[in-house]
């Protein structure tokens, strides 16, 4: 009741207000939303990556962040700013960057270029280049660059190290010039040379050869080896020239007689002797065989046991003159003999047989002329002659004969040695061929019709005395000089032969010679001939 005093009434209105107060005296929890949402986001960064500053504010921030989650009476200011202060420092997180690569890579890429077989195998195995290269294909390649530089400083280690590697390299020398030095043969050899000169070679060359064998030989060592190889065989010295102190002897020696007062074997022995030390070269050096000297003293030998085997012939016959260098084959040959004094006959003996050919002074083959002592002509009728010159046509073979003198009734006991040696022949092998008009050649087809008769010529040197066609299935036909005429050097025959199925085939020409038949070279003629029944 309100009573007149009023105490009721202010007793209600004390309560109200002292509610009313406490209702204003609430203060309402802070929304932390925002600031647990800020506390779960995460950096886009982790703490491994990032640089420890700004990761120690983004720690505290978060630190201080939780505290006020944490807290139910933490203001809402003070959450906002705490949440604020959160995303501001995740945000500010500065991130480590990727570690530089460049010195690696170009350290590898330097070692893929090279050829290790370029350098010496000591140098490759000192440098540990195999061992470095693997150790920088080991570097893992998504490496940070840490703010303490261990993985940089890892990095920039192994390119240092296989950059290292590659300049302890040592290049192979280049041994061109050595082994060319090597090739090349000195003037001289181990015989011509003399034994300290050689051997100062022959070791210059062994070193030289074991600088090629050697792979981890140096610049230096090959310049070295080079010089010394080319300045030994520029020292090679020759060793002196013979002696021809015997040869010159021996050539010295002068036979008392003239050629026609010895035995003709005596005298031949001892004029092949004479030439064969007369053919003695005069540089010939004293070489380490002996060899040359032993040439020489040989040839002195051979001279003088010749000129002391000169025997003085008693044969009245004294020379023979026959053209011996156009005695090809035996046929008949006209020999002229000088004989001493007046003989009644002569007389050939072939010396392998025993065969005979005696001929008087009035033989019909016989021809003689009679000399005075001064070489002068003179009637044997009426002057002794000095010697005469019997002209005989023989016919002989190859041998050797005896020709002896008769004076009345006795022989000669020794007569003159004759030795008959047939000259070689060379004719010249050529010969071409054509048909008709056609070009002369070494290779012509003749096309015939079968039994029908064809026409073509050959050309040959003017010695060639007959021709033969020889025909691929064996038959020949052979073509004498009356089938040839003389065109300048050569002679032109004209052959007219019926050719038949049988002959097709290669025919080859042969020519005969002096020497006999020859077939020609390249001289093939090639016979086409058409059906039998083609008309």
């Amino acid at each position: 009741i309100a009573d007149e005093q009023g105490e009721n009434q202010a007793a209600i209105d004390a309560a109200a207000q002292a509610l009313t107060d406490a209702i204003d005296a609430l203060v309402a929890k802070a929304d932390k939303t925002a600031l647990n949402e800020a506390i779960a986001a995460q950096p886009a960064v982790d703490e491994a990556n990032a640089t420890a500053a700004s990761w120690a504010a983004y720690a505290d921030a978060l630190a201080a962040a939780q505290t006020l989650a944490a807290d139910e009476d933490a203001a809402q200011a003070d959450v906002d700013a705490a949440a604020a202060a959160l995303n501001a420092a995740r945000e500010a997180i500065v991130a480590l960057g990727a570690c530089d690569y460049t010195a690696l890579d170009a350290a590898i890429a330097a070692y893929d270029a090279l050829d290790l077989d370029a350098y010496t195998p000591a140098s490759v195995t000192a440098s540990g280049i195999a061992a470095a290269k693997a150790a920088a294909d080991a570097v893992a390649r998504d490496l940070i660059a840490d703010e303490q530089g261990e993985n940089q400083a890892a990095i920039d280690a192994a390119a240092q190290a296989l950059t290292a590697a590659i300049d302890a390299l040592v290049a192979k020398a280049d041994k061109t010039a050595l082994e060319a030095e090597i090739a090349a043969a000195p003037d001289m050899d181990e015989d011509t040379a003399t034994e300290d000169s050689w051997t100062a070679y022959q070791n210059a060359l062994s070193d030289a050869n074991a600088v090629v064998a050697n792979d981890n030989a140096t610049t230096k060592e090959v310049e070295d080896a080079t010089a010394a190889l080319a300045a030994a065989k520029a020292d090679l010295e020759a060793r002196p020239l013979c002696d021809y102190t015997a040869l010159d002897t021996a050539l010295a020696l002068t036979p008392a007689e003239a050629q026609e007062a010895y035995t003709a074997s005596t005298w031949a022995a001892y004029a092949d002797a004479k030439a064969a030390a007369e053919g003695i070269a005069r540089d010939l050096i004293n070489n380490k065989a002996g060899t040359n000297q032993a040439s020489i003293n040989d040839a002195a030998a051979a001279l003088t046991d010749a000129f002391n085997a000169l025997k003085v012939s008693t044969s009245n016959v004294v020379s023979v003159d026959y053209d011996a260098d156009n005695y090809f084959a035996k046929g008949a040959m006209t020999y002229t003999f000088k004989v001493n004094d007046a003989a009644t006959k002569i007389q050939v003996i072939n010396t392998t047989t025993g065969a005979t050919q005696t001929y008087d002074r009035y033989h019909a083959k016989v021809t003689i002329k009679s000399y005075n002592a001064d070489d002068e002509e003179v009637d044997y009728a009426t002057t002794e002659p000095a010697y005469e010159l019997w002209t005989v046509d023989l016919t002989l073979g190859e041998g050797e004969y005896i020709v002896k003198a008769k004076y009345g009734k006795v022989w000669d006991n020794e007569g003159l040695e004759m030795n008959i040696e047939y000259a070689t022949y060379e004719p010249a092998y050529t010969a071409e061929a054509k048909v008709g008009d056609g070009d002369y050649g070494k290779a012509v087809e003749i096309e015939a019709k079968h039994g029908s008769a064809v026409t073509f010529k050959v050309v040959t040197p003017t010695d060639v005395q007959k021709i033969q066609l020889a025909l691929a299935n064996g038959k020949t036909s052979t073509y004498t000089v009356e089938n040839a005429v003389e065109e300048g050097d050569t002679l032109v025959w004209t052959v007219t032969r019926v050719f038949r199925a049988a002959d097709v085939g290669e025919c080859t020409v042969k020519t005969k010679s002096i020497s006999g038949w020859t077939a020609m070279d390249d001289a093939v003629i090639t016979v086409s001939v058409a059906d039998v029944a083609a008309d």
